[in-house]
């Protein structure tokens, strides 16, 4: 009894350490959870060229029918989960991240999750992943975690440690399925609305709660308005903008730019940034002014869950976004900017940072492109809105 008493006297002094050793024993009874399912619950996409596992890690707050809310939509590679972290922090509700990888990283992958879990309470209440590998990938197991308690004051740089090395489009030959990893996501977000956007970009404060606010008392549901959201990039390691107006002073300043403003002007430039900077003050959020969509045109935006998907047959670089934004277009959606909503990603973009195979992967996709278009006529036959 002395022993027992010594014992627990020793826990009630380490109140850390014992929060430490049960989000241990936490981590490796997930971890065995999820070994079951990456060996139990695989389906294949329509092409039969990837599997997927739909809810590896399953967000504790889930709904099972779909609410006036709105969902944000990524995806990554392995090496950028280090990401999600700070975009869950940002959106503070429901997320669904689609996460491509190959047998060799699925390791990395899990603990590296596990971490996140652990470290960030967010992510276990709102963030629902899905994993998505090549078919010709078959051995989907992972040992028991070799994580030890975790220091989560350094979360950041442990992500950081266990992907050095790697980069983007360096996954043994296969092709990045960025549509595929979109959809999959899609079809798990259960919320009127979606925000589809990549995992290195960050929102504009509360705007998941400006958003509904604003849409309950605007619009009806499933209506067919694209909320278009002006995205910027901003210098790495910069100071985040927390309003409108900081935004504007850092885009003065040089710190703050329109996004792909020196990779692909011509993609970006129809949101009219000019006139949104000079759209009055308020409080919440309100639609600007409207936007006839034009090629090549590919904004960000909240959309109805009832907006077309994405094309699975677009893989690597090129016009996977575009073919989408082009369906919805043609299928009578019409884009209105929001007045004080924005987007930035972080570090500037330039042309010679995309990888060696970009031009190749673009030509393959235009081709793609031009099919898809044609395709879209037959889809839509009473419509005179096209694609240029």
């Amino acid at each position: 009894m002395t022993l027992l008493n010594q014992l627990e006297n020793k826990r009630s002094s380490h109140p850390q350490l014992n929060q430490n050793i049960a989000n241990h024993h936490e981590s490796n009874m997930l971890n065995s959870a999820i070994a079951q399912r990456l060996s139990s619950h695989r389906v294949l996409d329509s092409g039969g060229e990837y599997q997927i596992i739909n809810d590896v890690f399953q967000a504790s707050g889930e709904t099972k029918t779909r609410i006036l809310d709105v969902t944000l939509i990524s995806h990554c590679s392995v090496h950028l989960i280090k990401h999600i972290p700070a975009l869950v922090n940002a959106w503070h509700g429901p997320m669904s991240i689609s996460i491509f990888l190959v047998s060799s990283e699925l390791h990395t992958a899990v603990d590296m999750l596990l971490i996140i879990h652990q470290c960030v309470p967010l992510f276990q209440k709102f963030v629902t992943v899905h994993f998505v590998l090549p078919l010709s990938h078959q051995k989907l197991t992972i040992s028991k975690s070799s994580l030890l308690p975790i220091n989560c004051d350094e979360m950041n740089s442990d992500l950081q440690k266990r992907v050095l090395g790697s980069r983007n489009y360096a996954l043994d030959g296969v092709l990045y399925p960025n549509n595929l990893l979109r959809n999959v996501a899609l079809r798990n977000a259960l919320t009127e609305y979606h925000l589809v956007i990549d995992v290195d970009m960050l929102p504009s404060p509360n705007l998941r709660q400006l958003f509904t606010t604003f849409v309950k008392s605007q619009f009806a549901p499933n209506n067919r308005t694209a909320f278009v959201i002006p995205a910027f990039e901003m210098v790495t390691g910069g100071t985040f903008p927390q309003t409108k107006q900081h935004l504007l002073d850092l885009w003065d300043q040089g710190s703050i730019q329109p996004f792909y403003l020196k990779a692909c002007w011509k993609c970006q430039r129809f949101t009219d940034y000019d006139s949104w900077r000079k759209l009055p003050d308020s409080d919440g959020l309100s639609p600007g002014y409207d936007v006839d969509w034009k090629d090549p045109w590919e904004p960000f935006f909240i959309a109805s869950w009832q907006a077309p998907r994405y094309d699975e047959r677009f893989k690597q670089y090129g016009f996977n976004r575009i073919s989408q934004v082009c369906e919805m277009h043609v299928s009578g959606s019409h884009f209105t900017v929001l007045s004080q909503a924005y987007l930035v990603h972080q570090g500037f973009k330039s042309k010679i940072q995309f990888h060696s195979s970009k031009n190749d992967e673009q030509d393959k996709n235009r081709i793609l492109f031009r099919r898809f278009k044609t395709e879209l006529k037959e889809k839509y036959p009473d419509t005179d809105r096209r694609c240029y």
